[in-house]
């Protein structure tokens, strides 16, 4: 995230929101299946079997980092065995591809698209607003985190501090919109999320 919108100015920013940047962790390096939720937190993608859905969605991603506005176009599937991810730029570019079954990650990126937009930042957070939280929760343990809710609010915490807070607009399950606010890396995600027809 920090200083590198240049080039693929629209999704390059909004998807470097959603990543976090390793240059912030010296000595901290994170595996292509590891997400960085926070400086010192680094966790390994929740596999699709933790959610345990069937699941067809488009989305709207809106993203607000350092006073500036960026959005792209999303779709992902989702099953028990496998969790695949394809964003789009406002040309219709494809930009990012990337297929997670818990043991294996299969990305294709686009050649523009910055080497710090990382897809297990990517899919950690899509994780982290639409599933279950009763199975979400034994995986963010695993590396330390701490995930809770209510109805309308979800947190990860960590070392007794939030570190991403996520409010809920009307609907349910994937057929809602939800803010997502990194406290840590200072940014913040409109997602408006639409359950397709299987």
């Amino acid at each position: 995230m920090l200083e590198i919108h240049r080039g693929t100015a629209l999704l390059s920013a909004i998807l470097l929101c959603a990543c976090t940047p390793t240059e912030l962790m010296p000595g901290r390096a994170a595996a292509v299946d590891q997400a960085i939720l926070a400086p010192g937190l680094v966790c390994t993608i929740p596999p699709p079997a933790a959610a345990n859905q069937n699941v067809s969605a488009a989305q709207t991603i809106v993203a607000q980092f350092r006073g500036q506005t960026f959005a792209f176009q999303a779709q992902l599937q989702m099953t028990p065995a496998e969790f695949d991810f394809v964003a789009l730029d406002n040309f219709g570019r494809r930009a990012l591809t990337a297929k997670w079954t818990g043991s294996y990650l299969v990305l294709t990126r686009a050649p523009w698209l910055p080497a710090l937009i990382r897809a297990a930042d990517i899919l950690t957070d899509v994780a982290i607003v639409y599933w279950p939280e009763s199975r979400l929760a034994s995986d963010l343990s695993a590396c330390g985190a701490r995930l809770g809710e209510n109805s309308e609010f979800r947190f990860v915490s960590a070392q007794a501090r939030d570190v991403m807070t996520v409010h809920y607009g009307s609907g349910e399950g994937w057929n809602r919109s939800a803010t997502l606010r990194n406290l840590a890396f200072g940014f913040t995600i409109d997602i408006q999320s639409v359950e397709l027809a299987q």
